[in-house]
């Protein structure tokens, strides 16, 4: 497999991730880079797919194998004064266990994944006029197989 991996590690978090969320948090909004211009008003809780990386490394007779990460970008508005960040923080916990955890490293189809990491994550909340915005960005890291 040749293909930069980046479309479908995407493709693959927002199914695995969507699943998790199903049951306590099926309000959460999953989107790839932005909120599109006609979502308003934008949900007070969502996910944003973020920054990605993609390094090509050794090449094999079935493609290349690949390292890649990804961030994720897990917010919560609410009212100022009003700041639960159990929110944020149990959403991640559903992500990682998409991700990482249950039953096994994502599934990234068409590759084989060798290898999935939490990397780190770093707190982002803030304090508006109007709002309290609770904000983590994880990153999770892939090592990828390409497939014959």
């Amino acid at each position: 497999m040749s293909a930069i991996p980046d479309k479908y590690i995407r493709a693959a978090i927002i199914i695995a991730v969507k699943a998790q969320l199903s049951a306590n948090y099926a309000t959460c909004s999953i989107y790839d880079g932005e909120v599109p211009k006609d979502i308003n008003p934008i949900p007070p809780l969502r996910i944003i797919l973020g920054t990605q990386t993609a390094i090509q490394q050794n090449t094999t007779k079935c493609g290349h194998d690949w390292q890649s990460t990804i961030t994720l970008d897990v917010i919560n508005e609410q009212n100022q004064g009003f700041s639960d960040r159990s929110v944020v923080e149990d959403i991640l916990q559903l992500i990682n266990n998409a991700i990482d955890i249950s039953p096994a490293d994502l599934n990234i189809i068409p590759y084989v994944v060798y290898n999935t990491q939490y990397l780190n994550s770093t707190d982002m909340s803030i304090e508006t006029p109007t709002k309290t915005i609770n904000r983590k960005v994880v990153r999770y890291q892939f090592i990828l197989g390409g497939v014959g």
